[in-house]
């Protein structure tokens, strides 16, 4: 048997409605389809790809007030992490690489075959995890361009970044310490 204030939250997770809606991100207005222009088969499948207008790989922070999503404010491939608060019904920027991130100079071979697998153009930052830590800290990894993940700490919306390491054969290396005024201080 649930308690009460168990079967109160329960429900409030599956009725939760908002007074406001998020930010369109296609400002493009279509009149009608007689103002369509015909053009050829080889221009449908250059730069941008279709569906790069609107955000990718959407997802909620651990504790569901946040979501995060992938987008290209400039209409290119190159995307950048940003933010949704639930609460105050803003878009915030949270992290776009300060080097650029991902471009097809700095890919390396393995990580070329992986994007032509699965068929990813994208540039910039093209995937991110939440990590669910014990800590209450909202905790987002975003790999570099050479593969390794770098880590976003979440304080409200100032983040710093994190220092992430990984060991090989009992040698730690360092993958990123970064730091910029944008991003705060690393730890």
């Amino acid at each position: 048997m649930q308690s009460a204030k168990t079967k109160k939250r329960k429900n409030l997770k599956h009725s939760r409605s908002f007074d406001c809606e998020m930010p369109v991100t296609d400002t493009t207005i279509l009149n009608s389809l007689d103002d369509c222009i015909i053009f050829p088969v080889e221009e449908i499948v250059q730069y941008p790809l279709p569906g790069y207008g609107a955000p990718t790989s959407i997802s909620f922070s651990p504790d569901d007030s946040l979501i995060t999503y992938l987008f290209s404010s400039d209409n290119s491939l190159n995307r950048k992490v940003f933010t949704f608060d639930l609460e105050t019904c803003k878009q915030e920027l949270v992290f776009g690489p300060p080097d650029g991130g991902l471009d097809e100079s700095n890919i390396s071979a393995e990580e070329k075959l992986r994007r032509e697998r699965s068929r990813e153009r994208g540039l910039g930052v093209t995937r991110y995890e939440w990590v669910k830590t014990s800590l209450k800290k909202k905790t987002i990894m975003v790999p570099s361009p050479a593969g390794e993940y770098m880590g976003i700490l979440f304080n409200g919306l100032d983040f710093t970044l994190m220092i992430v390491a990984q060991l090989y054969d009992t040698r730690m290396y360092l993958l990123m310490g970064i730091t910029t005024a944008s991003l705060g201080k690393v730890f």
